[in-house]
């Protein structure tokens, strides 16, 4: 464990697939799956964390593994992340040529890759920088609390690029303000940010903490989009996909209720 740091996203193979997870507060070891992870913007609009690891072994050796941006930006409203951002999010690390920009409209921006060792061990962090797109520019950029979401790959066609990556920014806002966006935005694709992996009432689709027939409307619409990258409240597997087992599911848990 020495490698792996906390708030880093953890990354192995599983099933022929990148596999995100996170090293746990609780047990602090590494568990799998995770898929949201939160930090804040420091000086200068700028944070390197969290970064990436990977232990030898767990990646094939001398593999580029790298991100693309699969979405807009995203800021929070107060009840969710379905606003596009005005300020834009810089990704970069080394050479000019391993920077990039999230689109303005919800289209994949291709990254750039890093070479894992000879061992397979990983770990690299990115630089994450908010720009103000106000004229002139807002310095500091613009508060907020900001969603990008990525997917990680490996050039090696016999790996598949791992489900949804969503990073949650803050951006001068208070710890509250924080929390309660990263809070019900995990819950809503099925991830808990406490200890373990899943959540205490996956039917609380609303995260207001109670099921009821808002969830059920809410999960209906969701699941009738069929979109778990553009609307993932139906999406309770958590696997990037909403068909016939979230709705199984659904409708067990919200019998159970909380």
């Amino acid at each position: 464990m020495a490698q792996l740091h906390q708030s880093d996203v953890v990354l192995r193979v599983a099933d022929g697939r990148i596999e995100t997870g996170w090293v746990s507060p609780c047990s602090l070891q590494a568990e799998f799956p995770h898929n949201v992870f939160v930090t804040r913007l420091g000086d200068f609009d700028t944070i390197n964390d969290p970064g990436f690891d990977a232990e030898p072994g767990t990646l094939p050796a001398n593999t580029q593994v790298g991100f693309d941006i699969t979405r807009a930006l995203r800021s929070w409203n107060g009840t969710d992340f379905s606003t596009i951002a005005e300020p834009r999010l810089r990704i970069r690390l080394g050479p000019p040529a391993n920077s990039r920009l999230t689109p303005t409209t919800d289209t994949v921006v291709p990254g750039f890759g890093l070479t894992t060792s000879s061992t397979g061990l990983y770990h690299f962090h990115y630089n994450y920088t908010l720009l103000s797109q106000a004229s002139p520019p807002a310095s500091p950029a613009e508060p907020g609390v900001y969603l990008l979401t990525l997917r990680i790959w490996a050039n090696n066609p016999q790996i598949a690029p791992s489900q949804p990556l969503y990073l949650i920014l803050g951006q001068s806002v208070d710890d509250a303000t924080l929390s309660a966006a990263a809070t019900a935005f995990a819950a809503s694709v099925g991830t808990s940010l406490t200890c373990g992996n899943t959540p205490a009432c996956p039917a609380d689709v609303t995260a207001d903490g109670t099921v009821d027939g808002s969830d059920f409307i809410t999960f209906i619409n969701s699941f009738a989009i069929g979109d778990a990258a553009t609307d993932p409240a139906a999406d309770i597997t958590a696997d990037g996909t909403i068909d016939g087992t979230d709705f199984i599911e659904f409708i067990n848990a919200f019998a159970a209720g909380c």
